[in-house]
Order: C-alpha cells, then structure tokens, then sequence
C-alpha cells in the first residue's frame, strides 16, 4: 500500500513520506552509466593500506600486485598474458559478472591499495628473494590476502548506498521497500565482515611493527615443477577435503574464519600454501589436516579445486586452461559459481574428485609453526 503524503516514509528515516521518498517514483529510471559509476569510483580508488603502520612515510599509490607478478605471474604467462576471471560491471556488454577471459599481466590481480615505498619494503622479503615458505613470509602473504579484502569490501560498503539510492529511482514505494530489505541482509554482513577484517588488519601491524610472526601457522605443498595456476585470496570454505563441515572460530578474538590460500612460484618449484592464525587454527589446521589426509598424487587437483571455489583471484597458463579436456573446463566453471551469490557451497565440493587438471606431483610437505 501507497503510505500517504504525510506518513512516515517507508525508509524508516523519520522523515513524512512527502519530505523523503515520494519523489522517486517520478523521477527517470537510472542509466547504465549511473548505477555503474559508483563502484567505478569506490573500486578505482587509491590508498595504501601500511600507512601509518610504522610511521614511515608513503609514496606514490601503485597498481600493487596481490599475485606475485615476477615469482608467480610472469612464470605462467605466455605472450605477455594469462587467463583469469573478470568482474564486470552491470550492463557493460558482458553476458556474465564474471567472466573467464584472457589479461595483461600488467593488470592481472592488481588493486590500488599500497603505495610503491610500501609495496616494494613490506613485501621483499617474500618478493625480494627466493620462496621459502618460512614463517615472516606466510605473514607477509595473509596480511596481502588480509589488505586485498579490506580495499574489496570498503569499496562495497562505499558504493552500495549511493547505487542503492539510484536504483530505487523510478520505481513505485513498495518496490522501493523491498529492494531495501533485500539489501539491508547483505550491507549489515558487509559491515560485520569489515569489522573483523579491521580487527585482524590491527594485529598485523603489531605483528610488523614488532617484528613478531609467531601467531601465524600454515602447512607448504611443493610442486616438483612450476604450476600452471596461481592464486592468492582469503577463503572460506563451509566443507573439508573429506566433506565434513569444518568447526568455526565462534569465541576466539577474532571469531571469524581466516584463512589464506596460496599457489605461486618458487625458484624451479612451486607451492600451496595454507595459513592461518592462531586466533583462526581451528578450520585452518582442519582444512589442512584433511588435504594432508589425501594420497599424495590426489592432492595437486584438490588444490585446483579449492582454488577455483575458494578465490576469484587465480591466474592460469593460457594454454594449460585451453588444453583441459571439455568435462574438465566445465568442472572447473561449475566450481567457479560455487560460494558466490548465485550459488552455495556443496558438502562434497572439496572432496569428491571430478576430473583431474594436469597439475605438477607433489615433492614434499613442510609444515610452519604446526601444533599438533
């Protein structure tokens, strides 16, 4: 029902409806440039994310990589490209929000959220020299995941309102009302998950500016031989390799669930790298334990399929991707939608074994400040 000029607008800003909302429904429908803009803008935006940690001084705001352009990302190019997962922004032509395409590696798992000063001194000893899997640089790699997240879900948190406020335009009270409501779910876990990740960001810079690592566990898997996918994300994944649902972190400081997931290049070799908190051992250690659990020749396509339903940010060889067979590349797109909102995680997702992806054996597993 319509509410009447001087009822309270359905917003719920107090406000008589007259004084509010009642223009809206007169005003033009929004263009696709309009709704667009806003996270144009909220994702495009430049910071960096260590100033003021230590107190020294930031430059200039860099596209700094979250995959290691030359450990990772140049290793598995070919022509200067690698294939990977584009978002796109609505009505911009694409027949999907994501999209598996082909990228530059100039642009390839790029944000502008450190500045050049920081990105190059915070990072070398992960990006500097030769991938050990020690315990500084498993910090470094989840305080990236850590700082990639934050600038996503900031963005999110600064463009929703306004392309909410545009997208209302046009339509009738109750429209607007419900569109409202549907949304709201989804701004109020934004804004829990903003508080946790702030919180963990606050850790870690204690962490740095003490030079203390020793809250951080994680188990290495090397590749004999440099894999064709790399990635680096936090995931949080419902399920173990095993199908069990994976215990939570509910009562700990941090009562969230992060864990990082990494594949990138090291020397001749490569790796995958679990890494967790101690705040976070719970499903970390569980999610490892059962990776671990698998045969060894298992394991290298368990760590695909995390990677494809764990993270958007992975990076593929353009002619491994080509060369997967069709059941294999449909697999892989299926998993692809899997834990994003258009569809949920499955209890078998990690542990059921649908296709095998021409990953490199398994050469040994190392294990970082492990208990247990």
């Amino acid at each position: 029902m319509k509410p009447g000029r001087n009822d309270p607008c359905w917003c719920g800003s107090g406000k008589k409806f007259k004084r509010c909302h009642m223009s809206q429904e007169s005003m033009p429908r929004p263009t696709v440039h309009e709704l667009s803009a806003p996270l144009e803008k909220a994702f495009t935006r430049k910071t960096c994310w260590h100033r003021g940690v230590d107190g020294s001084p930031c430059g200039k705001i860099v596209n700094a990589h979250t995959v290691p352009r030359s450990m990772s990302l140049k290793r598995i190019a070919e022509n200067g490209h690698v294939v990977g997962v584009r978002r796109h922004l609505p009505g911009r032509g694409a027949k999907a929000p994501l999209e598996i395409d082909t990228i530059g590696i100039t642009k390839a798992s790029t944000m502008n959220g450190f500045c050049r000063d920081h990105d190059s001194r915070v990072f070398a000893p992960l990006e500097a020299i030769s991938f050990a899997g020690d315990q500084q640089q498993l910090w470094l790699l989840q305080y990236r995941s850590i700082c990639r997240e934050l600038y996503a879900k900031e963005g999110t948190q600064q463009a929703l309102p306004p392309t909410l406020e545009l997208a209302r335009r046009g339509l009738p009270p109750l429209q607007q009302s419900l569109m409202q409501a549907l949304t709201g779910a989804f701004i109020d876990g934004t804004n829990s998950g903003l508080e946790v990740l702030r919180r963990t960001k606050a850790l870690f810079d204690t962490d740095f500016v003490t030079s203390d690592w020793s809250a951080i566990h994680g188990v290495v898997v090397w590749f004999e031989s440099v894999p064709p996918l790399m990635c680096s994300s936090l995931i949080a994944p419902d399920y173990d390799f095993a199908g069990k649902r994976l215990p939570d972190s509910s009562g700990t400081e941090l009562e969230d669930d992060l864990v990082s997931f990494d594949i990138l290049g090291a020397g001749e070799q490569g790796a995958a790298v679990l890494t967790w908190r101690t705040e976070s051992a719970l499903p970390g250690q569980a999610l490892a334990v059962s990776l671990l659990a698998l045969p060894l020749e298992e394991m290298p396509d368990a760590v695909v399929r995390l990677a494809f339903e764990g993270t958007e940010n992975w990076f593929a060889r353009p002619s491994w991707w080509s060369g997967q067979s069709k059941a294999a590349r449909a697999d892989l797109e299926e998993r692809i939608l899997c834990g994003s909102p258009m569809k949920a995680h499955r209890p078998q997702c990690m542990s059921v074994r649908t296709a095998t992806y021409g990953m490199p054996t398994i050469s040994r597993i190392q294990y970082v400040n492990w208990a247990g």
